[in-house]
């Protein structure tokens, strides 16, 4: 996992997540120092069976882009610059219009959101992990 440097010059990042028994490395992460929350592009993790349900909190994220309709899941756990947490709470949205668009290597899967700020209630890897290693993420070393 480490950092890379996209063509656009952005920083990408890699999270692994865990979910119904599967995990999986999710690559072409944006890191995001605007953003309070992280958000994960469905298309990324079809495979893991994460899917809208019943339980999962309909969200709106805002940004530049304007507003976009999310669902927030709880997943076993993520895994992030060598540390770990469980029951962990991510944003999971659509990256484009159409279910049947293609995506490759090189397309973005989602914002790992950076911005720090103690009223937001970030549930961001990057938050609980590299700035305050927050008691809520319930962090542990890999």
């Amino acid at each position: 996992m480490q950092i890379e440097i996209g063509a656009d010059g952005i920083i990408l990042r890699s999270l692994k997540l865990h979910h119904n028994g599967k995990e999986k490395e999710v690559y072409n992460l944006v890191l995001d120092t605007g953003a309070a929350e992280t958000i994960i592009y469905r298309h990324a993790v079809r495979e893991l069976g994460i899917y809208l349900e019943e339980n999962d909190e309909f969200v709106f994220m805002r940004g530049i882009g304007g507003r976009e309709p999310a669902f927030r899941k709880s997943v076993q756990a993520v895994e992030f610059l060598g540390f770990s947490a469980s029951d962990f709470l991510i944003d999971f949205g659509d990256a484009m219009e159409g279910e049947d668009e293609e995506f490759d290597e090189e397309t973005v899967n989602g914002l790992l959101g950076l911005a720090d700020s103690a009223t937001a209630g970030s549930r961001s890897p990057v938050r609980c992990f590299c700035i305050h290693r927050s008691r809520s993420c319930a962090v542990t070393g890999a």
